[in-house]
Formats: C-alpha cells, sequence, structure tokens
C-alpha cells in the first residue's frame, strides 16, 4: 500500500517504522467525534519531498514521484483516503481507508477550527496481513497550515517512543521485548490520544518539514 507511506508518513503496523504507532484495541473516536467545520479541502492531495517540490506539485504534469491521493468525506461523515497501488503481479488499483478526524484539543467555540487534529484508521485496513485485530486502532496527528479548510498540513508520527519520552501518559499502556524497548503503546480512551498527539508533536518538530502534505486539486 504505497500510497499509504507517503500519505501517513510510516507506522509500524503499517509501514515498518522505527518506534510502533500509538493504537488502540477499539476504536476510541466515532464519527460524532468530528466536531467543528470540517478541516481539510477535498480533492486531490500529495507529499512533498526533495523529489516531488511545490513546483513540480502544482504544475501542469506532475513527475511520477508526485503520488497523488485523494480525500474525501464519506456520506455517512466519515473521511476517506485513496490511492493507485500495484499488486504482487504488477496490476494497478485502487487502495481505500477510512479514517476519523476529530480534534486534538478542545475549542471554545463548537464551530471553531482546532490548530491539532487526530487520525484514526483502522489497524486491519491499512495492513491486512499484520495480524491487528479488526477493532485495533492506529493513532497520527495532523497541523494545518494556513488558512481553513486546510491546503497545506504537517502529518505527525503518533509514536511510542516520542509520547513517553517525558514520562508516562494516564490512560497508556506499554508492551517491551525481551530487550526493554517498547514494542506497543495502548490508549483506553480520547483524553489519552489527545495528549499523546500534543507531545508527538512537540517531539517531531525539528522533523515536520518531512512529513508535510498539499492541496493540489479537486
Amino acid at each position: 500500500m504505497r500510497f499509504l507511506s507517503i500519505a501517513l508518513a510510516a507506522t509500524t503496523l503499517a509501514l515498518g517504522a522505527c518506534s510502533p504507532p500509538l493504537t488502540s484495541d477499539h476504536p476510541l473516536f466515532a464519527v460524532a467525534d468530528q466536531t467543528g467545520p470540517a478541516p481539510l479541502a477535498e480533492g486531490v492531495w500529495v507529499a512533498l519531498s526533495a523529489r516531488c517540490t511545490r513546483e513540480a506539485a502544482l504544475s501542469a504534469t506532475p513527475p511520477e514521484d508526485c503520488e497523488q491521493m485523494t480525500l474525501r468525506r464519506a456520506d455517512e461523515g466519515a473521511w476517506v483516503i485513496s490511492g493507485k497501488d500495484k499488486d504482487e503481479n504488477g496490476v494497478e488499483r485502487t487502495e481505500e481507508l477510512r479514517l476519523v478526524i476529530a480534534p486534538a484539543v478542545h475549542t471554545a467555540d463548537a464551530d471553531a477550527y482546532a490548530p491539532l487534529y487526530i487520525v484514526q484508521l483502522s489497524a486491519h485496513d491499512a495492513d491486512p496481513h499484520s495480524g491487528a485485530p479488526a477493532d485495533a486502532r492506529i493513532y497520527m496527528a495532523f497541523a494545518p497550515i494556513g488558512a481553513m479548510p486546510a491546503r497545506e498540513l504537517y502529518f505527525i508520527d503518533v509514536n511510542c517512543d516520542a509520547i513517553l519520552r517525558e514520562g508516562p501518559i494516564d490512560g497508556v499502556s506499554t508492551e517491551r521485548d525481551a530487550q526493554g524497548n517498547l514494542s506497543a503503546c495502548r490508549a483506553a480512551n480520547q483524553t489519552a490520544v489527545r495528549e499523546a498527539a500534543q507531545r508527538a508533536t512537540i517531539e517531531e518538530l525539528s522533523n515536520i518539514d518531512q512529513t508535510r502534505l498539499l492541496f493540489v486539486h479537486p
């Protein structure tokens, strides 16, 4: 699922990141938790990189390195990210993931945008071969850039090492391997996920430009 690796900046279950992602045993956020106005412009997005510059992404004929993904709202309100991938026989197909995108901080105005958002996706859907239970979820975050709804954003990897570097989080349990390394961290409630997302954002500030997504057209 190559498009996911570009869109969601690597997680252990889906993509083999160095540190395991924050997960939960069952969904902690529902469509009803997507309070406030829609934070993203619906349409085609790309991940910027050294080989996919802003100029290239916005050109009339973007290079192959500017792999495109589409973000839309489904009828019931969840978000859907889709992109092209190839199966083991090289046949191109469209892959699709459903996301819940909820504010990572509470805002005083129910109709206000938030400065940071939680992204919840199914661990099983992200990688059907991972052995993850059907109800397991992965958590990431994004920070909008500029005017809202966002046409540019930072994707943030909410991983175990980053969120626990400054100490434990109430509501986050951990597992370690035989060498004492963190092998998993699981959230039990929304408050724990929000705290984790905020910590991860602070920890990733020095690398945040490496996970910038850009809206290119509706």
